[in-house]
């Protein structure tokens, strides 16, 4: 959870509702407010967050993803600790408002956040200071809140489960993220955009469209969203001939119109196998750039923690359902924080 300076992923603004949107930014970010973010997941809402800090005067932008890390972890990443007070903590490590002092902190999926943390997060932001875990002194911080969330929070706050001061403080301006089928304007320029970015990361040189990928592109509703077009382009990227990506390295659907994949000049679409691990490659791309140096250490611990949550803590099951012995998975959970070691 490093600061991080302003993307180069800006999104697209071209039609009308996106236009509208991005007036809103700007006029957001000419103020300290804190933002609050709506929209599906996977419509884009990280690259927004990043344009609007970049449109802004402010410091650091450091983002923190709520939903990858338990509540012990994110405790101490609001805090910071110092030398030797959490356990492997060996180095005095500043928490998020000191690291992105004067600027801008990012709490994408903020709807997982326990109600233990939302209340330590709703006292800093209340009295303006934090103090590191075994320190003794307070430390001023100065920062903008920018919360996403694909869920409601005025129903997780009638439920109970979020804090109805914190949804008060952060949604000061609240900014929703159409989806990618409501921007067609915005879907060719937005993936040349794309094509351009993950070109350069994979070295090569960078293919244009053919017609019947543009159209493909335009046919399809997208119900993946911005995440979806990644995953794609990703995907058409691997496959496709230098120069060009065709229809067919897209591997999208038939349209709704029921053309077949002859008249719209597609091929046969991958095994659903080959799809998934294709659409895995492209978020392992995405969590490399984002969890730099520890992409192991969290790739590991969702996957663990998932199996084990998807059985029902039964770990016999977890343990068949990962392909590893039952021991292997215990000594993981136990080591990762999951379970207690007498259980």
């Amino acid at each position: 959870m490093k600061p991080m300076t302003p993307a180069t992923d800006r999104p697209t603004f071209r039609g009308p509702a996106a236009q509208a949107l991005q007036d809103s930014i700007q006029a957001a970010a000419a103020t300290d407010h804190h933002v609050l973010l709506l929209g599906d997941a996977g419509t884009g809402k990280r690259h927004l967050a990043r344009h609007l800090h970049a449109c802004s005067r402010r410091g650091p932008f450091l983002a923190v993803d709520c939903s990858a890390h338990d509540a012990v972890s994110l405790g101490i990443g609001l805090h910071g600790h110092e030398a030797g007070a959490v356990r492997g903590g060996f180095a005095a490590t500043p928490g998020w408002f000191e690291a992105a002092l004067d600027g801008t902190v990012f709490l994408d999926e903020v709807h997982a956040l326990s109600l233990d943390v939302q209340q330590d997060l709703l006292s800093v932001m209340r009295s303006g200071q934090v103090r590191r875990v075994g320190g003794r002194h307070a430390t001023p911080v100065n920062v903008r809140l920018v919360c996403a969330t694909s869920q409601d929070l005025a129903q997780a706050v009638a439920e109970g489960r979020f804090l109805a001061d914190l949804l008060r403080l952060v949604s000061t301006v609240t900014l929703a993220m159409p989806a990618l089928r409501d921007r067609p304007d915005d879907i060719l320029p937005l993936a040349r955009s794309l094509l351009q970015d993950q070109s350069r990361h994979l070295k090569q040189a960078v293919p244009g469209f053919s017609a019947c990928a543009e159209q493909a592109l335009l046919r399809h509703t997208w119900p993946g969203h911005l995440r979806e077009l990644e995953a794609v382009l990703h995907r058409a990227l691997l496959r496709a001939p230098a120069g060009v990506i065709r229809a067919e390295d897209l591997m999208l659907p038939v349209g709704d119109d029921g053309a077949s994949a002859a008249h719209t000049g597609a091929a046969t679409p991958a095994s659903p196998d080959e799809a998934l691990l294709a659409d895995l490659d492209a978020l392992l791309g995405r969590m490399g750039e984002r969890f730099e140096g520890r992409l192991f250490e969290v790739v590991e611990r969702s996957l663990f923690s998932h199996a084990h949550r998807r059985c029902g803590q039964h770990q016999i099951q977890a343990a068949r359902l990962l392909g590893v012995s039952r021991n292997v998975l215990r000594g993981r959970l136990i080591a990762l924080g999951e379970i207690d070691a007498r259980k």
